[in-house]
């Protein structure tokens, strides 16, 4: 099962680093809503989770279409919302989709723009709120980039669970990544020794 899911994010992931270029790069406006909080979501937010899990396992055509709605509204939300950088801190959508099909499974009548704002929820603990540098961690094969603020936030959860001694500086140390071994190794997590998406959610996230 791990791996028919690794294998789903990755195509989810190489999906919407080639369909990037399609957010929304435009100035953007806020959304109209009527005197009950209501708006109209137009084109492909207004399908269904059943639709958007469908064309994730049967990896159709329509999968493109939502990775690059995703996309644009990921900009969007990061352009309007005050003292935000970036509402995910990974660096593409592939994990966030992940999220966010998570639940779709469980909502399959959701509507996949509720489903998204419902992710951004749950993405709230480790929103990115400054111009964060990227830091590019590898061992052995596996590659991670990750925010450096986002990087001090797993360092200060992993001192705060008694599995890290040093100070959280953004900086991915031996130290760093020996305390990520032992947090996987406790919740018996596919051990990478690094701060993946997974990671990061059960470390932060409470996933």
């Amino acid at each position: 099962m791990r791996s028919v899911l690794h294998h789903r994010r990755m195509r989810i992931a190489a999906l919407a680093f080639s369909l990037g270029c399609l957010a929304m790069a435009a100035p953007g406006r806020a959304m109209a809503a009527d005197n009950t909080g209501n708006y109209s979501v137009r084109g492909i937010g207004s399908s269904t989770c059943q639709q958007y899990a469908g064309a994730v396992d049967g990896n159709t055509p329509d999968l493109r279409g939502f990775i690059a709605w995703m996309e644009g509204a990921l900009t969007t939300v990061n352009r309007l919302s005050p003292n935000l950088f970036d509402a995910v801190p990974f660096n593409s959508a592939g994990a966030f989709a992940a999220v966010v099909l998570q639940i779709c499974r469980q909502a399959p009548a959701l509507q996949f723009n509720a489903a998204l704002m419902r992710g951004l929820e749950r993405m709230n603990p480790i929103r990115v709120t400054t111009n964060s540098p990227w830091v590019e961690m590898t061992v052995g094969t596996n590659r991670v980039t990750l925010r450096a603020e986002t990087l001090a936030g797993a360092q200060a959860r992993l001192g705060a669970l008694g599995l890290l001694s040093t100070p959280p500086d953004g900086r991915f140390t031996v130290a760093t990544r020996d305390a990520i071994k032992r947090f996987q190794q406790i919740r018996r997590m596919n051990v990478t020794e690094l701060p993946d998406p997974d990671t990061i959610m059960a470390l932060m996230v409470g996933r």
